[in-house]
């Protein structure tokens, strides 16, 4: 048994919330699949790892139908939030931060992801963590973790635990 447990399928044929890892043109590409909430059909690679030099945060492109193979965690991961003083900021508004930033508004958890360049996509976007889904407007008040990480979750109790798979971290508006 391969621990922690992964599949390979067509990228295409992945679900919402399934953490996937594939090829872009200067290599291998971290994502989250997400249902589009403008459109019911279409599905979104929300890219963790920069497909290329000019997207240099998370960012989000449409899956065509014939995008490739991934590797797939599944939903077996967590997010994990760093929430030092540092790594927080309380002072947000409802307006783009950051592409990364980790958005606790009231009980929703989002991630900050713009649009790849030169992909004619619609702007910037939330991806709904637990939805696996990007949302419209977002009206709760919340703050910003700066500091996140992924996890797998291995099938095992591991001693010592996985490390984690991806690592992010950006710096606060007000510069502290």
């Amino acid at each position: 048994m391969l621990v922690p447990r992964v599949v390979a399928k067509d990228l295409a044929q992945s679900e919402p919330g399934e953490l996937v890892r594939t090829s872009g043109r200067n290599g291998p590409i971290l994502g989250l699949i997400a249902k589009w909430h403008i459109t019911s059909d279409a599905k979104l690679l929300i890219c963790l790892t920069p497909p290329d030099e000019q997207n240099p945060g998370p960012c989000y492109m449409q899956i065509a139908p014939r995008s490739g193979t991934a590797l797939s965690f599944g939903r077996d991961y967590v997010i994990v939030g760093d929430t030092g003083t540092e790594a927080v900021d309380s002072r947000w508004y409802g307006d783009f931060y950051a592409a990364g930033a980790l958005i606790v508004a009231g009980e929703r958890t989002l991630l900050q992801v713009a649009p790849m360049r030169h992909s004619y996509q619609c702007g910037d976007a939330f991806y709904d963590i637990d939805a696996g889904s990007t949302v419209g407007d977002v009206t709760a008040p919340g703050c910003v973790l700066l500091k996140w990480e992924i996890r797998l979750k291995p099938i095992l109790e591991l001693d010592p635990p996985l490390p984690p798979i991806f690592r992010f971290e950006t710096r606060s508006r007000s510069g502290g």
